[in-house]
């Protein structure tokens, strides 16, 4: 029995022995209008991250709380591990929905919110862990208890809200929810052109194979866009940014501030971290996934360098003046992070698969961050025992340039194209054939309607 393709995973379009160019496929697919970013976006942006995102930033901040504060607060550790469990599961689910929400044009910006409802997160739990705040014995217990705020905002809010219009169409096979969704959305009446592109992805999906979770690995046509997806998640938490943020309060300590004062610093930091995730929301659709990404790594690279070589020759031949360089080096370091590798991650998976094994993708991917975040807050601290704790940011170098020529030679850029687009980026033209039919429509914006058969049937 012949294997019908999964879901369109990688649906090609090729012109018969011509494989397309990236500009032929940016001209191919219909021209979806401009869209802005609405009040009802905004709620439902909000309702998405208030209590998934931005509760594990938080909770990530608060188990860093002193081990002294916590042992007295033993029977809210459960409450702890449950929250950042809950934090979790639904941070896999809220790239998902940013990116099946947000039209073409803004689907880097909202996506972008995911990961700065994470810093701001971390920040608020850092601002309030201070000992003058929250973080004492006696208060601590409320520090921990603040999550209900998120919480309870996401409560209020998600019932304002719609399933996703893609989700309603392509799963449920409810156009007129859909339509209903999208209007929502937009604020608008005129959302035509987007129900067709949809229309379009659910008329193929009928025509495709039901995917199932094992297909994810089995079927070849996916191996490649998993294998991106994968590979940004090891390179989220393998850049060494949740151990330059460990470290940092030494570093800034080292250049004589006071025990306060780095405390302060740190929090400063994570400042910064919110600041710079903000700024790459607003350029995120303009310069584009791939550049972000490029731009981010090679300068996480340049500065994890720069700090490792700093703290050598700080601790080998005590040069003071370094420590500078190394509080530049961690300044740069999360500017770099902040700039595209913090956020692209998480929602980029979601652009590269059609409907059909897209949970799963996001799934397979949050898994993989989570382990490696495991794996990276169990391992620095034995590479500072095993490797002298100023070489122990050597391996992220090594690994940081790794991932750099990985993203250069195979990961494409997904700004502004619709699904239909970018998965194209991963066809196998050699298993099809492709017919284009360009017409033009009275604004003279042309279009393609696109046809395929097996070129078993062709032949």
């Amino acid at each position: 029995m012949e294997r019908r393709p999964l879901l369109g995973a990688n649906e090609g379009y090729q012109e018969e022995d011509e494989t397309l160019t990236e500009k032929e496929i940016d001209a191919i697919v219909t021209v979806t209008p401009e869209r802005h970013f609405t009040k009802n976006l905004a709620i439902a942006i909000a309702a998405c991250v208030s209590g998934s995102s931005f509760m594990l930033g938080y909770n990530t901040g608060v188990v860093n709380t002193p081990a002294t504060i916590i042992k007295d607060f033993y029977n809210t550790s459960y409450h702890r591990r449950q929250g950042n469990a809950s934090s979790g599961s639904q941070g896999n689910n809220s790239s998902e929905y940013l990116s099946e929400i947000a039209p073409t044009s803004l689907r880097g910006f909202a996506g972008v919110f995911n990961q700065l409802a994470i810093t701001s997160g971390v920040l608020v739990s850092q601002i309030l862990g201070l000992d003058f705040v929250l973080g004492t014995k006696e208060l601590w217990p409320y520090d921990l208890g603040a999550t209900v705020i998120p919480i309870a905002i996401m409560l209020c809010l998600l019932p304002c809200c719609p399933e996703s219009p893609r989700f309603l169409m392509l799963v449920t096979m409810d156009e007129d929810e859909a339509e209903k969704a999208l209007i929502w959305l937009r604020d608008t009446d005129d959302v035509g052109e987007e129900l067709e592109e949809m229309r379009s992805e659910a008329e193929k999906q009928k025509r495709m194979q039901k995917f199932a979770f094992m297909d994810l690995f089995r079927d070849k046509l996916l191996r490649e866009p998993l294998t991106i997806s994968v590979v940004l998640q090891l390179t989220q938490q393998f850049s060494g940014i949740n151990a330059v943020i460990y470290y940092s309060t030494e570093i800034f300590r080292s250049a004589g501030l006071s025990a306060h004062n780095a405390e302060y610093a740190t929090i400063a930091t994570g400042g910064v971290n919110v600041v710079m995730t903000l700024v790459s929301a607003f350029i995120m659709d303009k310069a584009g996934r791939r550049f972000l990404l490029l731009i981010g790594v090679g300068g996480l690279f340049i500065f994890s360098a720069v700090l490792a070589v700093s703290l050598i020759l700080i601790k080998n031949f005590s040069i003071a003046w370094l420590s500078y360089l190394a509080i530049v080096a961690v300044i740069g370091y999360i500017i770099a992070f902040a700039s595209g590798p913090g956020s692209i991650p998480w929602f980029m998976v979601a652009e590269i698969f059609s409907q059909g094994p897209r949970s799963a993708a996001v799934s397979v991917s949050t898994m993989v961050n989570w382990f490696s975040n495991f794996t990276v807050g169990l391992v620095f601290p034995l590479l500072n025992e095993l490797l002298i704790h100023q070489y122990s940011f050597l391996p992220f170098v090594v690994l940081l340039f790794v991932f750099l020529i990985f993203i250069y030679r195979r990961v494409p850029e997904t700004k502004g194209k619709t699904i239909e687009q970018i998965l194209l980026l991963f066809k196998r033209p050699e298993t099809m054939v492709y017919e284009r039919i360009i017409q033009q429509d009275s604004n003279n914006k042309s279009y393609t309607r696109l046809e395929n058969r097996d070129s078993s049937e062709d032949s």
